[in-house]
């Protein structure tokens, strides 16, 4: 972990490190051992261990992402081409997010797995489509706590051979420095489910297509 190696640099305990950043330790003790997510910590808590340590709250955040997304890579993970034009993955991805606002969670998922949909589209070299609906359905299951739906281990290894990001990123009206900054965030907010397949799409997102 990110914080644990920036301690060890430092020759620094998890007391040290609460005397010096005010934290308490059941903070940290709760943050280092994984039971507190740290992007849902305070931004007061954030920036103190951050200051303490001699870095940034960016820096510890993105490191977050990086581990958190490591934890869904396989090294084994297969590069793919999708054959359907981005254009046509853009206008199913605003059909998919309207349809998951529209109707029950747990209705959405279960219609995508008898429909057997990631397959089909899978069967069809449609990689994008195939793992957009896995993304979303592997991410629902961790929201809702329900068991991931089996049979899809071969497309959960498989990663798309370029990044797909949210069209509003695609906007001609942004400036470099408003494009690279809003590409930061979606990076850095992106649904762990959906970016282990280079898929970049946020919470927000999702919400945006109600």
């Amino acid at each position: 972990m990110f914080l644990t190696e920036l301690m060890k640099k430092k020759q620094m305990t998890r007391a040290d490190l609460s005397e010096i950043s005010s934290v308490p330790e059941s903070t940290l003790r709760d943050i280092l051992n994984g039971t507190s997510q740290i992007e849902h910590c305070e931004a007061l808590t954030l920036s103190l261990i951050a200051d303490a340590l001699d870095t940034t709250v960016e820096d510890i955040l993105v490191e977050a992402f990086n581990e958190r997304l490591a934890q869904h890579t396989n090294p084994m993970k297969r590069e793919i081409v999708p054959t359907e034009p981005l254009h046509l993955l853009y206008c199913f991805m605003g059909q998919v997010m309207t349809e998951l606002n529209r109707r029950d969670e747990k209705a959405f998922a279960n219609y995508q797995h008898k429909g057997d949909w990631v397959r089909q589209f899978g069967e069809f070299g449609f990689y994008g489509a195939a793992l957009l609906l896995l993304g979303i359905m592997d991410y629902l299951c961790r929201k809702n706590n329900w068991p991931l739906f089996p049979g899809y281990d071969s497309y959960r290894n498989m990663c798309l051979d370029h990044p797909v990001y949210p069209l509003r990123l695609m906007d001609p009206c942004l400036t470099y420095d408003k494009f690279t900054s809003e590409k930061d965030r979606i990076m850095k907010n992106a649904i762990p489910e959906l970016a282990r397949f280079n898929i970049f799409i946020t919470e927000e997102d999702i919400r945006l297509q109600a």
